[in-house]
């Protein structure tokens, strides 16, 4: 598993949204080195989302 330390967690999330700003919306659950990359785990932060085209909630 890869962790991130850069000061504690929330210097590590600061430095997260800086690089990744696209992915703030984006709770990563785990990260595992594999033996030809990475395994991302990671789930949407919230329980809805808007529809691209005409923005409802679902």
């Amino acid at each position: 598993m890869l962790h991130i330390q850069a000061g504690g967690e929330s210097s590590s999330l600061d430095l997260l949204s800086f690089l990744f700003p696209h992915l703030t919306e984006v709770q990563v659950e785990r990260v595992t080195k594999g033996r030809n990359g990475l395994l991302i785990n990671a789930r949407a932060k919230n329980t809805e989302a808007g529809c691209g085209s005409c923005g409802t909630l679902s």
